[in-house]
């Protein structure tokens, strides 16, 4: 399945480096990106391999040269002249979502499923998603729990939803999207600018969910508000109606992710209301090294990847988030590594 190896990164930091350094002047408008095959778009990042890295299969220091590679590419990415285009059709998992999350145009079919589950494998959900999940539906006091709830469950949305929970700009039948390709790519080069392509993805474009609101968007935002995470996972539990389906499906992420990934995740999408794409990466990395040296990635890997059983808990080292002190946090968040730009 299609995943972000080391190797691609450095070939598109490569590209994107040269696209954009002063001396190059005939370079694309448009920079596309789909997956290979009906599959996925892309399932995320080389999880195994930092795994690897962790248990001494791989170079420790395999860790941050593949999550900076990663991270520098998010960048180059957020600052480019190109206009960047996503199609996501399949799966859209991890940082295969994260490296998206800059670019102006999205676009959803009725195969694409998107999640950041980082939570059962005891990581973050980085590549300044951190900042995403802060503005759904613009953010606010309003909707910053749809970011709180998706970061924290991992919960994985589909097709047409992806547009009401604001994660794509665009949901188009899969039957249209080579027409859309296509008359993007007869573009004349002096005529291209984002609201052109914009204009063009809306004419194949079904979006009139945009306006409309998830479904348990109410109860969300009873239960996922920014105070903190353990006053979310009290009202989950002291919910009127234990027998609500959202509440039990809810109920069920909470137990299996790692609680310090959520205490994490809620911590990051806090920040990610103020923010810059390059506060939010430095951040990720730093928190992210840590994770990566601590118990609870070891063993959501190993459950996920190695004995993969979805149905067992992994032996995370906090019980519950009632366990995760500020010091935890304070050990993550001040994590004595830093992120180089390549």
């Amino acid at each position: 399945m299609n995943h972000l190896t080391i190797n691609m990164l450095e070939i598109l930091l490569k590209q994107l480096k040269y696209w954009n350094s002063e001396s190059q002047i005939n370079t694309p408008k448009v920079l596309l990106m789909e997956g290979a095959g009906d599959q996925a778009f892309c399932s995320g990042g080389n999880m195994r391999g930092l795994y690897d890295a962790y248990i001494g299969v791989r170079p420790r220091e395999y860790q941050g040269i593949y999550t900076g590679t990663l991270y520098n590419v998010d960048y180059l990415l957020h600052n480019m002249n190109q206009i960047h285009v996503c199609i996501w059709n399949g799966y859209v998992f991890g940082s295969g979502a994260g490296i998206c999350t800059s670019a102006p145009v999205r676009i959803a079919c009725e195969n694409t499923q998107w999640s950041m589950p980082e939570c059962v494998a005891g990581f973050l959900v980085d590549n300044a998603t951190s900042i995403f999940f802060a503005q759904l539906k613009g953010g606010g006091e309003k909707y910053i729990c749809l970011g709180l709830y998706l970061a924290i469950t991992g919960k994985r949305v589909t097709g047409n939803d992806l547009i009401r929970w604001g994660i794509c700009t665009h949901y188009m039948e899969k039957n249209k999207i080579q027409k859309f390709k296509e008359e993007v790519t007869k573009l004349e080069s002096d005529q291209i600018n984002l609201l052109l392509i914009q204009s063009i993805a809306d004419k194949y474009s079904s979006n009139q969910e945009i306006n409309e609101l998830p479904q348990d968007y109410e109860i969300i935002k009873e239960i996922f508000q920014p105070d903190s995470i353990q006053k979310i996972v009290q009202r989950l539990i002291e919910y009127k109606d234990q027998t609500d389906p959202f509440i039990q499906d809810t109920k069920m992420y909470i137990e299996k992710n790692s609680p310090i990934s959520m205490a994490i995740c809620f911590e990051l999408v806090i920040r990610g209301q103020f923010m810059t794409k390059k506060e939010a990466l430095e951040l990720d990395y730093k928190v992210g090294q840590g994770l990566l040296n601590y118990p609870d990635y070891f063993e959501g890997v190993k459950m996920l990847l190695v004995e993969k059983d979805r149905n067992k808990r992994p032996k995370w080292t906090k019980n519950s988030v009632f366990e995760v002190t500020k010091e935890d946090l304070h050990f993550f968040f001040n994590y004595p590594d830093d992120l180089k730009y390549l």
